[in-house]
């Protein structure tokens, strides 16, 4: 069975909170500040997108075969950026479909 595996780095930004995690625009699961979770998916193409509020990250579309890994890293704009409250501000507004990012790790 294919294994979608998302490892969300530990962080003071939304610490308390969940991220929703989606594949193909479905819910599959929430992620905890420092977290390590596994999903079963079905081989075949399949997007992956986090969602917290309004804000989500970068959508990434990955095509994974049977008895495969794929495995991502998952953190929010404050671990990149310096600008402090400057980004925090854009991040929630005109960049809010970049305020999480999720990395494939190959």
């Amino acid at each position: 069975m294919p294994i979608l595996k998302i490892t969300r780095t530990s962080e003071y930004t939304n610490r308390i909170r969940a991220i929703k995690l989606f594949v193909d625009g479905i819910k599959i699961g929430t992620i905890a500040n420092g977290e390590t979770k596994d999903f079963e998916l079905t081989a075949g193409e399949h997007t992956v997108i986090a969602k917290i509020d309004w804000c989500t990250s970068n959508k990434i579309t990955f095509t994974i075969t049977e008895n495969e890994t794929k495995t991502f890293t998952m953190n929010s704009f404050a671990k990149t950026s310096s600008l402090g409250a400057l980004a925090t501000i854009y991040y929630i507004t005109f960049g809010y479909n970049k305020y999480l990012n999720l990395t494939e790790i190959k």
